[in-house]
């Protein structure tokens, strides 16, 4: 289980790191996060490949065409819908499966997400990566900031996922489409 903390916001944000310089968080993890985000957009081409396969296995324009404007999360949730439909006659084993990749891409989205839009400049030493700030609509109307552990070993961790899921998508496709 991922690591997370909330803090409530006392008077004024802060925009100054007391643990790290941002060249000193750029020199440990700039490299890994591009690595990461390589990795990524290769996975999602190879997602793009699937869904335009299946929406239309005799030229792939017909499927960009309709998955041109979809974010990532819309993906996974097509590539769930479609090849669930034409695992419906194989081996439970293999619906089961696609709802493994369905969720093992969602996770993987989500980190990307995280890595992408998290705010470096405030990373600490405790490895707490700020992710978003929200307001308690049921509370007091407080302003809370979430963070998330976010590791180098995280980030491997993630590129290895993400290394085996493009294979098994890849499988997968040859499996139900060929």
């Amino acid at each position: 289980m991922e690591r997370t903390e909330l803090e409530q916001i006392v008077q004024y944000d802060y925009s100054y790191n007391d643990d790290f310089d941002i060249t000193e968080i750029d020199a440990r993890f700039s490299c890994l996060i591009g690595s990461f985000i390589i990795y990524f957009n290769s996975l999602e081409n190879e997602l793009n490949v699937c869904l335009a396969d299946i929406i239309h296995s005799a030229s792939h324009e017909m499927g960009y065409q309709i998955i041109e404007g979809l974010m990532m999360q819309n993906k996974i949730k097509l590539f769930y819908r479609l090849y669930l439909t034409l695992a419906s006659n194989l081996a439970p084993r293999k619906k089961k499966r696609i709802k493994e990749i369905k969720d093992a891409l969602t996770k993987i989205n989500l980190f990307r997400n995280i890595l992408v839009h998290g705010n470096w400049s405030l990373y600490n030493k405790n490895g707490m990566l700020r992710t978003k700030f929200y307001t308690d609509t049921k509370g007091n109307g407080e302003v809370y900031f979430k963070s998330i552990r976010v590791l180098k070993r995280d980030i491997k961790s993630k590129i290895a996922q993400i290394r085996k899921l493009e294979l098994e998508i890849f499988e997968l496709r040859d499996i139900l489409i060929n």
